[in-house]
């Protein structure tokens, strides 16, 4: 079993640019801001500009498959979108069901909110 991970780009950066990229000097300051609203940075050692990159997450096949199953996509659509056969998607999206099946005969219906945490 292969371990993949899926880039998913934030549309807002989690942190600010703090090093130069080129140079990893820390003295670097702040250049007005790119045609498409992206902050500039400048540093002061090498005098090269940087652009502020978004920040991307890693999500593991699981988890994505997790996400994906809150869409009601079809399960040929689920292994066209993770590049996976049927043969791998389906014991997997019965063992989440399996789980959903779990909880909610053992929990309250009231904390069915909280189900998509618990994919």
């Amino acid at each position: 079993m292969s371990s993949r991970s899926y880039k998913i780009e934030i549309a807002k950066p989690l942190f600010y640019m703090t090093t130069c990229p080129h140079c990893h000097s820390l003295k670097i300051v702040k250049n007005g801001r790119s045609y498409y609203g992206k902050q500039n940075y400048k540093c002061r050692h090498c005098r090269r500009q940087a652009v502020e990159q978004s920040a991307e997450k890693l999500y593991s096949r699981d988890e994505l498959l997790q996400m994906l199953l809150l869409e009601r996509l079809s399960l040929r659509a689920l292994a066209r979108i993770l590049k996976v056969s049927l043969g791998w998607l389906v014991p997997r999206v019965k063992a989440l069901w399996q789980h959903i099946r779990y909880f909610l005969i053992n929990y309250n219906i009231e904390k069915l909110a909280t189900l998509p945490s618990l994919l």
